[in-house]
């Protein structure tokens, strides 16, 4: 938005929602790139008047944007957080989250794939959604002369997937009985992304926050699932150190009513048109039901390390979307730039390494060293 209209110019806040209205409607006008184009003209005579013009953003933290906008099209915004005028971007995304209206928004394309459609769909649907799809986009395109748009590019950027529903990563459950949260993981995560970037916070806050919440019990608290209609009683943890057994700590749609997991289900039931671009750079929107499926995680996704701890730990933590081919690579990269572990020791663990042998492997010392980044950095910053 801010390489669209600029940053508004100290004092003119109330111009504010005339520029978010002029973003929108450059966004469902499908972001044409032609400068005679009226939303293009518009946001362009807005950002010569009121704000300042090329301004660029250093450091962006995001955790677990999503397309959420839009009942049966789903107009979401699909290029919103691809942008060109920020240096570094950090997004935490979430693994294990299901629901319809919450699929991740990702800066990076995933890889183009024939058979990316969810396989339980059938062949002539298929072919009617995509061929409905291309007619509408032929049509659209040759009524408003709309271009394919040019990737932006980000000079850096990392998506990482984390474990937890959306709430787990960006926050809004209530604590564990122990007082720790899941979507401290991703912050903490966020936090030594931060310092390394130059953010600065009140002194020994940082430091305070990481003794207060630290990395064992973050990635022990419970896990939670909005289509899951029971409430479920996880185990406690230990007073102290590791669990020496793995943990139940599957907590469900916890405090929320069943009634309010009923009305997600619903929407589960609703053929939204799906959006995915195709190896030309357009979009196509295939209609089908969710029915609870889980996100597409795709094979060269970055994923966590406590996603590897939780399958080690927590007994009923079993995703489903787990890429498989790049298993052990995954766990080589989650783990090779902390100092505590020998890089020949990882990749040796890693050889034919599987879901199963991490659940069941407990007399390796291996699961017994914790990884945690923000420990690193206060280590070298011990003032932040």
């Amino acid at each position: 938005m801010i390489e669209l209209v600029g940053l508004v110019n100290t004092g003119l806040d109330e111009m504010t929602p005339l520029a978010w209205n002029i973003y929108t409607s450059w966004e469902y006008h499908g972001q044409p790139v032609q400068i005679e184009h009226m939303t293009a003209v518009m946001a362009n005579e807005f950002k010569k008047t009121f704000s300042r013009t090329n301004t660029r953003i250093f450091f962006m933290g995001l955790w677990d944007s999503v397309n959420s906008v839009g009942v049966l099209w789903d107009r979401i915004f699909p290029y919103t957080i691809r942008t060109s005028n920020v240096d570094h971007v950090r997004h935490a995304v979430s693994l294990d989250e299901r629901r319809a209206k919450f699929k991740q928004q990702l800066f990076a394309p995933t890889e183009f794939k024939e058979n990316h459609v969810d396989d339980s769909m059938s062949y002539i649907h298929l072919v009617m959604a995509l061929s409905w799809g291309q007619l509408l986009r032929y049509l659209i395109d040759a009524l408003t002369g709309w271009k394919k748009r040019p990737l932006a590019s980000i000079n850096d950027l990392e998506e990482v997937y984390f474990p937890g529903n959306h709430g787990d990563i960006g926050g809004g459950w209530e604590p564990t009985p122990e007082g720790s949260f899941l979507s401290d993981v991703s912050f903490r995560w966020m936090l030594a992304q931060a310092v390394k970037f130059g953010v600065r916070f009140q002194k020994g806050a940082v430091h305070q926050w990481s003794s207060d919440f630290p990395s064992v019990s973050s990635f022990l608290a419970y896990h939670h699932d909005l289509l899951s209609p029971i409430k479920k009683c996880p185990e406690r943890t230990p007073k102290s150190g590791l669990p020496e057994t793995p943990l139940k700590r599957f907590i469900g749609r916890a405090e929320d009513g069943c009634f309010y997991s009923l009305l997600w289900w619903l929407l589960e039931f609703i053929p939204f048109f799906t959006t995915m671009e195709d190896k030309s750079g357009h979009w196509k929107r295939v209609p089908q039901p969710n029915l609870g499926r889980s996100r597409t995680i795709s094979e060269s996704s970055s994923l966590h390390w406590s996603i590897f701890y939780r399958l080690h730990y927590i007994w009923d933590y079993n995703p489903k979307n787990i890429p498989t081919k790049s298993f052990g690579d995954q766990f080589v990269r989650s783990l090779q730039n902390f100092k505590e572990f020998k890089s020949s020791d990882i990749r040796k663990y890693a050889q034919d390494l599987t879901i199963a042998k991490i659940q069941k492997d407990w007399k390796s010392d291996f699961w017994k060293k914790i990884p945690d980044e923000l420990e690193e950095i206060i280590k070298k910053n011990p003032n932040i």
